[in-house]
């Protein structure tokens, strides 16, 4: 059986009627920066505000706590920052990026956000590929929005495909063969989990049969053959299943939140050891590796070293069987269950307090064998990704009783 927080997610949005669609939904619409500082939807949690942009796939604009402020802050509240999912692949040279918010900082994918109560959905829809880190260019089209590669003359790229005649031109290009659902939600109830809580439930889904891919793949100089697994799944689907072209092998997901050092500038990052124990360090840019423990995918940045005392933000990705078995494989008649694999090869725990651009970065990265596309999935059948992470707002003790909680 699938965990029930995603079977209610999934039963949530699919029961969502069309008539409740607010704003229409585009791949990519290019703004001002400031537009990706807009909050449009927000939830609460023991007082502090979660907000998000339905102009940035509903991507984490806004963290505001109670005698801080906004964390999130006008620095890193851009469509390629603040708090989202999202993966890439080795062999695709890490710049095949289905991304939550868009394409570029200033472009970002216009969606519906439905806010109920103390949760907000993210109902399904397509989901844009980032614009290749200024590394590799792949949209010939610059309709909707301009890519960062100011010598291409804003009608060419390197991925070697003519594209001059594609009916959705950029849109085709952005367009990934992956759809997203998702779910923010409120878990403090004041008794069991007393600290400010937000729940974010996510499934990336690759239900469209390859095109887009294809602009990363075996003939551009991006694609690397030796990073091809031999055999994807794990246990299911039985049988061997070597990586070609159009899977994802040796995918990365990412789960982070950035904020703004202007805004809040904490100074030590805690860890849990072996035996459930908060440890103090300091980060630079490296990862912080997870330790093999129970509670250890918990990443906490405080503002001075006492546990105890001062403020204090922590992510968390709980063992549960959704992260455990992070592959799932569905009907692409009615995205009912047909299996979940285990697929995950490492997971890491990111803390960076001083990263580039004045900002500071957590979350986790979770890396797996990869992910079969539709042309090697059995007929009628679509592999998705899944993930779920919390945030958490209290001192970093605090913190951590909560964490224990929420993986039991």
């Amino acid at each position: 059986m699938s965990h029930p927080l995603l079977r209610g997610l999934v039963a949530l949005v699919l029961a969502v009627p069309l008539m409740a669609v607010a704003a229409p939904f585009a791949i990519v619409v290019e703004g001002r920066p400031q537009d990706a500082d807009i909050t449009t939807h927000q939830i609460t949690s023991a007082g502090v505000v979660l907000g998000v942009s339905d102009k940035g796939g509903g991507y984490i604009n806004k963290l505001s706590i109670p005698g801080v402020g906004d964390i999130i802050g006008p620095v890193a509240a851009r469509y390629g920052r603040g708090g989202q999912v999202t993966i890439r692949d080795e062999l695709h040279g890490r710049k095949y990026n289905p991304t939550q918010a868009g394409f570029t900082d200033r472009a970002g994918t216009h969606v519906e956000v439905i806010v109920r109560g103390n949760e907000m959905l993210l109902p399904r829809r397509p989901l844009s590929l980032w614009h290749g880190d200024r590394g590799y260019d792949f949209t010939q089209w610059e309709n909707l929005a301009a890519d960062p590669y100011p010598k291409d003359g804003g009608n060419s790229d390197e991925d070697g495909i003519d594209e001059s005649a594609l009916p959705g031109k950029q849109a085709d290009e952005l367009t990934s063969e992956f759809d997203f659902i998702g779910r923010y939600s409120n878990v403090s109830d004041g008794a069991r989990i007393r600290i400010a809580a937000f729940r974010f439930e996510y499934e990336l889904r690759y239900v469209r049969k390859p095109g887009a891919i294809l602009q990363f793949g075996r003939k551009t100089r991006i694609f690397d053959a030796t990073q091809a697994v031999p055999d994807i799944s794990v246990e299911m689907p039985a049988g061997v299943h070597p990586a070609t072209e159009t899977t994802l092998s040796k995918m990365l997901m990412s789960s982070t939140i950035r904020g703004d050092r202007a805004v809040w500038s904490p100074s030590v990052v805690f860890t849990v050891d072996g035996g459930g124990r908060l440890v103090a360090g300091r980060s630079g840019r490296g990862d912080v590796e997870e330790m093999d423990a129970a509670i250890t995918s918990l990443v906490i940045f405080a503002s001075g070293s006492d546990p105890k005392t001062g403020t204090a933000v922590g992510f968390f990705q709980p063992p549960n069987r959704v992260n455990t078995f992070n592959v799932v494989g569905r009907s692409a008649k009615d995205d009912a269950l047909k299996y979940e694999d285990r697929r995950v090869t490492r997971r890491q725990l990111l803390g960076n307090l001083s990263r580039t651009g004045g900002m500071w970065l957590m979350g986790t990265r979770v890396s797996s064998t990869g992910l079969l596309s539709p042309l090697e999935t059995a007929s009628g059948v679509y592999e998705a990704v899944r993930g779920e992470s919390y945030i958490l707002v209290g001192t970093p003790q605090e913190i951590l009783d909560a964490a224990t909680k929420l993986a039991n």
